[in-house]
């Protein structure tokens, strides 16, 4: 049963996207590949769950504005114009998927009660803080030494146990 529910496929997605988008690498230009699989996978997780309920409808509508953002500035990155909103779509594109992690927040807490469950922890609460975090940290140390990048590593990490321990106790709850 366990293999066959959508809401697993549908929070690997969006735990893959979250992953994909929330960091850059800057070779064999995954710069680009890494971001625009990414919204993909959100813009298809959160849109398996858009009829749950009004949270993961509002996901599923930031994750197609991102999927737009983040193709437009694709195109603008072939343009001259480029350098014109080179600033302003990563921060956009930052505060979206700050969004998208409280919305999942947000529409998990409903999908609990829906089965009388109550959740244990919040992990997609951390996963939050721990994205505020990486953007302090970018907005703060734009060019980072050893220390700041370890933290910043530190913080993927711990984003990436949220998620994930989000998506097991959707398991252990039926999901």
């Amino acid at each position: 049963l366990r293999a066959v529910t959508p809401w697993r496929d549908a929070v690997r997605r969006i735990v893959l996207g979250l992953c994909l988008t929330c960091f850059t690498l800057s070779f064999w230009h995954l710069q680009y590949v890494l971001p625009a699989v990414g919204a993909v996978e959100l813009y298809l997780g959160f849109r398996t769950l858009r009829r749950t309920n009004r949270w993961f409808r509002a996901g599923w509508i930031i994750s197609a504005c991102k999927v737009i953002l983040l193709y437009c500035n694709l195109l603008l990155l072939a343009t001259p114009f480029s350098g014109k909103w080179s600033a302003a779509l990563p921060v956009l594109s930052s505060v979206l998927t700050f969004f998208l992690f409280l919305f999942l927040r947000q529409g998990l807490r409903p999908a609990a009660s829906s089965i009388a469950q109550t959740p244990k922890r919040d992990p997609a609460l951390w996963a939050c803080l721990w994205y505020l975090v990486l953007m302090a940290l970018a907005l703060f140390w734009p060019q980072p030494g050893f220390g700041v990048f370890a933290v910043m590593v530190y913080a993927f990490c711990r984003i990436v146990k949220a998620l994930l321990a989000a998506a097991a106790e959707l398991e252990d709850w039926g999901y």
